[in-house]
Order: structure tokens, then C-alpha cells, then sequence
């Protein structure tokens, strides 16, 4: 797996740590897209040599362009974030992620990173590598999922780590170059009860 050290030019997003995770197939219907104050980033905004564009096409559809045209497959990123913090302090256990997309896949790229804050696992990550058939990556709890030391079912995590919640902004991001669309972007918190 590879890792990418990501600083976002965000107040509210302090530097993240990102690598790959996959994910099995999901067999739920996809939440009904939602509008949410989305907002992009991209390795241009970082000033280190890095590259990638994030660029709004609609309401719901970004575009994330990683074609920098060197021979580095590791200095390009982008990607789309929450611009408030509607998931914070929310359980884990409760968050619905959906997305899909169209375009380039590889090495774990597009995928969710969900920041934990503890020492252990710190970000859950949901992608897109294990499934490209379906065009979607969705939390459900057969969804494969990763962190830096584990991976497994997300059912298996949430059993594993009952207190585990989100502590910092949920983003989307390609890290591994070509052009991929996301759309019918969903970051929310399960109702109650549901």
C-alpha cells in the first residue's frame, strides 16, 4: 500500500495521513443523493510540487484529474470534502457514505477516509479497488474497509470498536493518476433508529 501525506489550505482540515483500503460488493440500494456543502482540494493547493485538479462539473458531480503528465504516480491528488463538520463526534456505527463514480480505479483510489483520531487505527478508509464493476462505494456492513493496522468487514469493525467515532472531516479523494467523476455523493449520519 502506498501512503500520501495530504495538507489541505482548510482551516478546518489539519494535515491527513491517506492510504488504501478495498471494498467487497454491496448489495443495498444507494441513499437518494443529497446536496451538501461540498468543497474541493488538490494537490495544486499544497505549493510542494504536488499536482492534481478537483473541479465542480454540478451540484453532486466533481470531476478529480491526477494527470500531471510526469513519471511519478505519487505526487498527484485530489478530491471533495465536507465543508462543515456534520459528522463530527458522530459514531461510526451511525454514518452512511455513498458515491459513485466513473473512470480511472486503481490502488485503492477513489476512496472515503473517515479520521478516527486514536492512536490505532486513526482513518477507516472505504474504496473503490476491490469492486469496479459496481461504479459505487458505499458503508454498509459487509463493505471491505481498512486502517493503517487492520482491515476487514465494516461490520467486523464496528463489533471490534463500539466507541470508535469521527473526530475531523470526512473527504473523498484520488490519489493514483487519470481522470475519475464522482457524483450522487452522500455524507451523512444514520436517523436515529434506522
Amino acid at each position: 500500500m502506498r501512503k500520501t501525506v495530504l495538507k489541505l489550505a482548510v482551516p478546518t482540515v489539519a494535515a491527513l495521513g491517506l492510504i488504501g483500503g478495498v471494498m467487497a460488493p454491496a448489495a443495498t440500494a444507494a441513499p437518494a443523493p443529497k446536496s451538501y456543502p461540498l468543497a474541493t482540494f488538490d494537490g495544486t493547493m499544497d505549493g510542494g510540487g504536488m499536482h492534481g485538479v478537483a473541479t465542480k462539473l454540478n451540484a453532486n458531480t466533481y470531476q478529480l484529474d491526477n494527470n500531471d503528465g510526469d513519471s511519478d504516480p505519487n505526487n498527484n491528488y485530489s478530491g471533495v470534502y465536507l465543508k462543515q463538520d456534520s459528522l463530527q463526534d458522530k459514531p461510526v456505527s451511525d454514518v452512511t457514505l455513498h458515491f459513485s463514480y466513473v473512470g480511472d480505479v486503481s490502488g485503492g483510489s477513489p476512496r472515503f477516509s473517515i479520521p478516527l483520531g486514536d492512536s490505532i487505527h486513526r482513518y477507516l478508509f472505504v474504496d473503490a479497488a476491490s469492486n469496479p464493476g459496481s461504479k459505487t462505494v458505499e458503508l454498509t456492513d459487509t463493505t471491505w474497509v481498512s486502517t493503517y493496522t487492520w482491515s476487514g468487514t465494516f461490520g467486523e469493525f464496528k463489533a471490534k470498536n463500539a466507541d470508535a467515532a469521527v473526530h475531523g472531516t470526512a473527504f473523498i479523494i484520488a490519489d493514483q493518476p487519470g481522470i475519475v467523476t464522482i457524483s450522487n455523493i452522500y455524507l451523512g449520519a444514520r436517523a436515529a433508529g434506522k
